[in-house]
């Protein structure tokens, strides 16, 4: 479990009829572990295969269990044996091959591309590569693989962060032009889509701060309205093969001058997987508990 996002998800099932197991690593603790939500609580070895461990756990259940993901690597090992997790526990994906896509930022920079969809400029960087020959200005983004995007101002910045990358982490690598604005100017779009694709329900929230500034994850957001933009990123979703609970990250172009449209929104990153995100207890205080 990610122990801030597992924390939130527990929030959210807070006064529920349900019994709550949460399954963690031993290898590592968090804040969750010591919610007064967290029902039962299950340990696999560090080294143990996940999917192994789930698949034995079902045994412990009368009825297949609803399944929530919190992390990235969770998720890329979900997605490997997606079709026997899914006889054993409820939970709802795109398929594999989709949702292998969405997970690797390179693939996903080529659906982007694919589909017309309005990223701002993007150069996928091969292991190895050199990133000196990048065509992009300082600031920009570095997005590594089942890794959180980091803003660069120069080289040295870059270099650091690049030398702090594991070797898998570096096996998906992309560099994406900084758009202009503050954290401020950072929404994001929540959908639970059926099997089916209809839009079953929505969250939109806005930034106000985040942790590192610049590429962070949020601290403090609002909710807002916008229904063009949920009608927007639920075409973009159907468009890519999403199911399940789906989220798309937009920034306003400071270039624009305009913000209250949202023709003027320039996309600037994507959920790539199913994970839930640490603001996902917002949605709970906003009456719309996805």
């Amino acid at each position: 479990m990610s122990p801030i996002t597992a924390l939130s998800v527990l929030r959210c099932l807070a006064g529920s009829p349900y019994d709550i197991w949460t399954v963690g690593s031993a290898a590592r603790s968090g804040p969750a572990s010591a919610s007064r939500h967290r029902g039962t609580i299950v340990r696999y070895a560090a080294g143990q295969d996940l999917v192994g461990f789930l698949r034995n756990l079902r045994a412990r259940f009368d009825e297949n269990p609803v399944l929530f993901l919190t992390e990235d690597a969770q998720v890329a090992d979900i997605a490997a044996h997606y079709p026997d997790i899914a006889g054993d526990y409820r939970i709802l994906l795109p398929d594999p091959q989709t949702l292998a896509a969405l997970g690797d930022k390179t693939q996903f920079a080529q659906l982007a591309w694919d589909a017309g969809l309005p990223v701002p400029a993007t150069q996928i960087v091969e292991p190895g590569g050199d990133l000196d020959a990048l065509g992009l200005g300082y600031p920009y983004v570095l997005k590594p693989y089942l890794r959180h995007a980091r803003r660069v101002d120069d080289v040295a910045a870059r270099d650091a962060f690049v030398a702090s990358l594991s070797p898998l982490e570096c096996s998906a690598l992309v560099a994406q032009e900084w758009i202009p604005g503050g954290d401020d100017q950072l929404y994001f779009c929540f959908l639970l889509l059926d099997d089916t694709q209809e839009l079953v329900a929505s969250f939109l929230g806005r930034k106000l701060r985040q942790h590192p500034r610049g590429s962070g994850t949020t601290s403090f957001g609002v909710s807002v309205e916008n229904p063009e933009l949920v009608r927007r990123s639920h075409e973009i979703l159907r468009a890519l093969g999403g199911r399940g609970y789906c989220a798309l990250e937009y920034k306003l172009d400071a270039r624009s001058g305009t913000r209250s449209s949202s023709s003027s929104v320039k996309q600037s990153g994507f959920s790539r997987n199913t994970a839930l995100p640490a603001f996902i207890a917002s949605t709970a205080s906003a009456a719309c508990n996805l």
